[in-house]
């Protein structure tokens, strides 16, 4: 199964079938008077692994990620209006049952 690790969190875009379950989490950046667009799909990543390791998991699994269009409220506050947004399920998984 392939995955890409993070600080040591592993992001899966599929299910693992052997991990046990904690919670969904969805991230977004986009903070007021900030350039969001220019922060990578990493600096994402790397926001999502940060609360993965608060809640105990070692994964992210059904990981999925986006560029979106901030609400005209914020655009206006903001110096960009696009954000970069993840979702996904925090978990905790075996690194030696792995596929």
């Amino acid at each position: 199964m392939k995955y890409t690790v993070t600080d040591g969190v592993a992001f899966f875009e599929g299910r693992v079938s052997s991990a046990e379950i904690i919670q969904g989490i969805e991230t977004s950046m986009d903070r007021m008077f900030s350039q969001t667009q220019l922060k990578s799909l990493e600096s994402l990543k790397k926001a999502m692994a940060k609360r993965a390791i608060q809640l105990g998991g070692n994964c992210i699994m059904c990981f999925e990620y986006g560029q979106k269009h901030s609400s005209f409220f914020k655009a206006i506050f903001s110096l960009d209006d696009i954000f970069w947004q993840g979702k996904g399920i925090v978990a905790i998984v075996d690194p030696d049952n792995l596929d």
